[in-house]
């Protein structure tokens, strides 16, 4: 009796060992919720960054990876475990049930916060295509501004030449207007020397005209 009574209680033991291993996994995939949770918060916040967002998601899958095979072992830690419980569920009936559906809650609550985890899992691959999405529309508007910087600095070379070529025509019309001047003042003393010798030969005229009278009155006198 007391051999069944000492197994018993190791029965008991070791359902009770079980629902505190399920209870240290429930608080480790509250920990994995919380972990992703903040993952999806930093991915929100890091949207419009693309090279440190990748290091960093890089790094998240790795991590991930790691955890994800932690809880394989686990998993199959716990599922060893569980087929050994279950040789014994023959002891203790009433301490069983419900050391069962205690486990059995546990079951519940651990599949609850594995959908919690699909669900975190499926934000932040939507944040990763967010990100890359954002990557792809950073390079497009990258090259158009190149391109824009290729026709600002083609436009400052054909203005640089425009300017150069007004200069020289600047230069080329103050030239011109110096020479108009000159010739502008060479007209007008043209002019004035054409103006003295047509009164010079006004009055070379007048004095042949009044000597060649006199003569013509002088040679007229006699006959009269």
């Amino acid at each position: 009796m007391r051999e069944l009574l000492s197994a018993r209680d190791g029965q008991i033991a070791s359902l009770s060992q079980a629902v505190s291993e399920r209870d240290e996994l429930l608080s480790a995939r509250d920990g994995q919720i919380a972990s992703l949770s903040q993952a999806v918060s930093e991915r929100d916040e890091l949207l419009s960054a693309r090279d440190g967002q990748i290091a960093s998601l890089s790094q998240a899958v790795s991590e991930r990876d790691e955890l994800l095979s932690a809880r394989d072992g686990q998993i199959a830690s716990l599922s060893q475990a569980v087929s050994e419980r279950d040789e014994l569920l023959s002891a203790r009936d009433g301490q069983i049930a419900s050391l069962s559906q205690a486990v059995s809650e546990r079951d519940e609550l651990l599949s609850a916060r594995d959908g919690q985890i699909a669900s975190l899992s499926q934000a932040v691959s939507e944040r990763d295509e967010l990100l890359s999405a954002r990557d792809g529309q950073i390079a497009s508007l990258s090259q158009a501004v190149s391109e824009r910087d290729e026709l600002l600095s083609a436009r400052d070379g054909q203005i640089a030449s425009l300017s150069q070529a007004v200069s020289e025509r600047d230069e080329l019309l103050s030239a011109r207007d110096g020479q108009i001047a000159s010739l502008t003042d060479e007209t007008v003393r043209r002019g004035e020397w054409a103006l003295g010798l047509d009164a010079e030969l006004r009055d070379v005229r007048a004095k042949l005209f009044s000597r060649d009278k006199q003569q013509f009155l002088a040679l007229d006198s006699p006959l009269a």
